[in-house]
């Protein structure tokens, strides 16, 4: 009996898709990332640092990284270099990421 049900799970893994969850950036790394994003000045320059960082992001990361950008439009732009690199996040994350913005129209943006 416990062959046949070991042979059912290997055939029920093999028919269910294994979707790959890509591990968020470690604390080190993403330490490191936020200290650039604060030396950097500028938007534009904080905008060249996380596209030149690589990595996942978890939906905490992208809210703390949310935060270094003081605009709205600079928030969106911030999303959209980060859009392809998220991992999976909660409900509770997903909201804590719509909250760095402050204005309604650029919560449906992002």
């Amino acid at each position: 009996p416990r062959d046949s049900v070991k042979c059912m799970e290997t055939r029920l893994t093999e028919l269910v898709p294994q979707t790959y969850q890509p591990a968020s950036m470690d604390h080190a790394s993403f330490h490191s990332l936020c200290c650039r994003l604060k030396d950097a000045t500028f938007s534009d320059d904080k905008l060249a640092v996380l596209n030149s960082s690589h990595g996942y992001f978890s939906g905490d990361q992208l809210h703390q990284v949310l935060h270094q950008f003081a605009h709205d439009s600079d928030k969106l732009k911030a999303v959209q270099a980060l859009q392809g690199r998220l991992c999976s996040m909660t409900c509770a994350e997903a909201a804590r990421v719509l909250d760095a913005s402050s204005f309604f129209n650029s919560k449906l943006e992002i």
